[in-house]
């Protein structure tokens, strides 16, 4: 896997933090809700204020969702 441009790092940033989740996160919020408990729970993921991001070296957001199920 190459790494990423620091331009191109915080450009993808910017255009998540702007388009937000995907549609399917409010579609099925009761969903994702229960697995974002599940994996905060299991220590898979941690919620962090989202300007919180530019303060971490090579930190990427990414946005949820839920597959159809």
């Amino acid at each position: 896997m190459d790494e990423i441009s620091e331009k191109d790092r915080l450009a993808k940033n910017k255009e998540f933090a702007t388009r937000a989740n995907h549609k399917s996160a409010k579609i099925y919020d009761a969903e994702l809700h229960k697995t974002i408990e599940k994996e905060l729970k299991q220590g898979w993921m941690f919620p962090l204020p989202l300007d919180y991001i530019s303060t971490l070296k090579h930190g990427e957001l990414a946005p949820v969702g839920m597959d159809e199920l």
